[in-house]
């Protein structure tokens, strides 16, 4: 289908801006997704923002830039409801979901304790959020794709997020891959690049279901 595609400047509430892309779909195509949109952050955007506007999706795409000391979590939500707000400007009406691969997941859900804008949250081969986060006020859709044979979101990190996430009811399905940590951008073989076709796919499924 049809996009339209243009690179983007990001403003944040201080003034300081982030580069990024932005697609509106065909208008067909974005009738069927009821005029929604997701946030793309983290690695291999452009590859995914593309596949989500071919969805149908409205989309804001931008990397998460690390400070001296790494990434500062505050600075980041920042950066991320500069994104959403972005998004909610093409979309005007539709739900927004957040797809965040690596440390973007885990401060998309952060953020999503904090933001009501945001519907729904896929956190793809990264870690967990942090123990400081109030999981108990998320109302958005949550959806974990994790390697089993990774390291950086256990299984006790999932039985963790579960408890934590009890008390908001909001919904909340993880998916273990046997795969390493990086399949999902980078598979190493045939087999992680399977395991990467089977997330994308239940991570497309999820969106559908939770923003349309």
């Amino acid at each position: 289908m049809s996009v339209y595609e243009e690179t983007a400047t990001i403003v944040r509430e201080d003034g300081s801006t982030i580069p990024g892309i932005w697609i509106n779909p065909d208008g067909e195509a974005a009738q069927t997704r009821k005029g929604a949109g997701v946030v793309v952050v983290g690695a291999d955007r452009e590859r995914f923002a593309k596949l989500l506007g071919d969805l149908g999706y409205f989309v804001v795409a931008f990397d998460l830039v690390p400070g001296a000391d790494g990434f500062d979590h505050a600075t980041a939500i920042d950066d991320l409801v500069a994104g959403i707000l972005a998004c909610k400007k093409l979309t005007a009406h539709g739900k927004i979901g957040v797809l965040g691969v690596g440390i973007a997941g885990a401060i998309a859900i952060e953020a999503a304790t904090m933001l009501p804008h945001i519907d729904a949250v896929v956190l793809v081969d990264g870690p967990p959020p942090s123990r400081t986060a109030k999981l108990a006020r998320l109302r958005a859709a949550i959806n974990v794709h994790r390697a089993e044979a990774g390291t950086l979101f256990s299984a006790a990190d999932v039985a963790d997020l579960e408890k934590r996430m009890a008390p908001s009811k909001a919904q909340l399905l993880c998916t273990a891959y046997p795969a390493g940590d990086g399949f999902f951008t980078t598979p190493r073989d045939e087999d992680e690049a399977t395991q990467a076709r089977l997330a994308w796919d239940k991570t497309r499924d999820f969106l559908s279901f939770a923003l349309t």
